[in-house]
């Protein structure tokens, strides 16, 4: 009975041991990256593990930083629309003749 109560003993310290090393593991390599890449202020992604640095939008696409009022939107997309129309031949948005779905219950004659 003793040396099964000292096997299990070092069974145990061992799995113990194992656990300690994998919690300091995941710490190390996982853990510590993402909160010192949040710390600076950029962006962690968490499937490739990369610390990504935030870039400004207007910076990349070159809009004004206050955006557009709305007569401004309305009148870009008129124009957009006019020049869709206009590469599509100005095709005119015929009704569709397709009758409209049943509002009959399934199974009723």
């Amino acid at each position: 009975m003793n040396r099964l109560i000292d096997r299990l003993k070092l069974f145990f310290l061992g799995l113990f041991a194992i656990s300690c090393v994998a919690v300091w593991t995941y710490e190390l390599l996982w853990a510590a990256p993402r909160k010192a890449c949040e710390a600076h202020g950029n962006w962690w992604d968490p499937f490739s593990r990369v610390c990504a640095t935030p870039i400004y939008l207007p910076n990349l696409t070159g809009r004004p930083i206050g955006g557009f009022s709305p007569a401004q939107l309305k009148a870009r997309a008129q124009a957009a629309s006019a020049s869709e129309a206009q590469l599509l031949g100005a095709q005119s948005s015929a009704p569709s003749t397709a009758a409209p779905p049943s509002t009959k219950p399934v199974g009723a004659p």
